[in-house]
């Protein structure tokens, strides 16, 4: 059994993100940086988002930090030393079997300098070795050119290619991934002779776009001439997480102190997509959010759609006399794709829209209500990310 595992290193993580934006808005006439400061609950609400999606990134980089996207490349064929009698005779011609993934051209670069002249056993093994070669060089590991035992008749020698083709592919470990989901990111269909080179590449890009981790194990099939797979997956501990947090990073204006909540499931449907749910609160403000994202068909590439509230007042500072009070909402869509997967480096593309609302009236305790602020903005944000683990 060969298995195709994933090894734990230590590694440093970097990204770095361009962004070109464009934005169309318009509000009311805007209040001087200094008055307004961070009580515009729209530029709470944009903070806070950024925190959650800076958590995110830091999880990212911590969960790569402890995987290795690389699958263990087929071991070189070996040539095993043979004790063959010193037996020469005229090679007139070879019979060879008909190769699904093989060329006759390139069988003849090979056999065209052993025939019409005479040969040893021991070079008849090397043109074998020379075709199994061939078939590691083009990633066909479960083929293999083989010399039988047989009667050389007129000067004419079998040779078998055995080409070992797909069986059953079982998978395994798997509670919260649908089964198809895997299959079909996966070169692997019953029946097909499998390149183990594209067959790394599925795996390493699987695993580079995924929580859930790879590992392949091969085996001699059940029918003859197959080659069975097992693929294990390796899902996080916890397919839903709910945590209560505090802290003190809030704004002085509607209290430091603030607490939260938030809740995350990994896969809703099976398909990776993930749910998230926050909530966080302080003396004089409540901030909700919520986002989802889900694979498209089965490209690497993900949809994502978001929404946000945030509710606030002013309860401290010399504003709070003002009766200080606004809202602000926003809903986001989002496209990402990532363009290369490597063993130690990705770079990703992605399409951002995002629409916000926000107002904030004064004097709200009295008869006296002013709107100070009623905008409204629309931003559509293209970015490429490049992180190296």
């Amino acid at each position: 059994m060969k298995t195709h595992s994933l090894r734990l290193l230590t590694k440093t993580s970097f990204s770095v993100t361009c962004l070109l934006c464009a934005t169309g808005a318009f509000a009311a006439p805007s209040m001087p940086a200094d008055v307004l400061g961070n009580f515009e609950p729209g530029t709470q609400l944009n903070r806070t988002q950024e925190m959650f999606d800076r958590q995110k990134t830091i999880e990212q980089i911590e969960k790569n930090a402890h995987k290795d996207l690389r699958t263990k490349k087929p071991a070189a064929n070996a040539h095993p030393a043979r004790s063959v009698p010193e037996v020469s005779f005229l090679l007139k011609g070879l019979e060879l079997d008909a190769s699904e993934v093989l060329t006759k051209e390139e069988l003849n670069r090979i056999t065209n300098a052993y025939i019409h002249r005479k040969v040893r056993l021991v070079e008849l093994y090397e043109l074998v070795d020379k075709i199994n070669d061939l078939y590691s060089e083009k990633g066909f590991v479960t083929c293999r050119a083989i010399l039988p035992p047989q009667r050389i008749h007129n000067g004419i020698v079998k040779v078998r290619l055995i080409e070992g083709k797909t069986g059953k592919v079982h998978i395994s470990n798997n509670p919260h991934t649908n089964d198809g989901y895997i299959r079909n990111r996966l070169s692997l269909d019953e029946g097909a002779i499998v390149n183990i080179s594209r067959l790394n590449e599925d795996i390493t890009r699987f695993n580079g776009t995924n929580d859930v981790q790879l590992q392949v194990a091969l085996k001699a099939g059940e029918a003859v001439g197959t080659t069975d797979y097992e693929i294990v997956a390796i899902e996080p501990p916890k397919n839903q997480d709910f945590r209560i947090y505090a802290d003190t990073n809030g704004y002085e204006n509607n209290s430091r102190y603030r607490y939260g909540l938030m809740y995350t499931n990994r896969s809703v449907t099976g398909r990776r997509d993930v749910l998230t749910f926050s909530y966080l609160r302080s003396r004089g403000s409540d901030i909700l959010g919520f986002a989802y994202s889900a694979p498209i068909a089965s490209s690497a590439t993900r949809a994502e759609i978001s929404a946000g509230y945030n509710s606030n007042k002013v309860v401290n500072g010399y504003m709070e006399p003002l009766g200080v009070k606004g809202k602000a909402y926003n809903v986001g869509m989002a496209l990402r794709h990532p363009l290369v997967i490597q063993e130690d480096f990705r770079a990703e593309l992605s399409v951002e829209y995002m629409h916000q609302e926000s107002q904030t009236d004064l004097f709200v305790k009295t008869s006296d209500k002013v709107r100070w602020v009623d905008g409204k903005t629309d931003k559509f944000t293209f970015s490429g990310a490049f992180t190296h683990y």
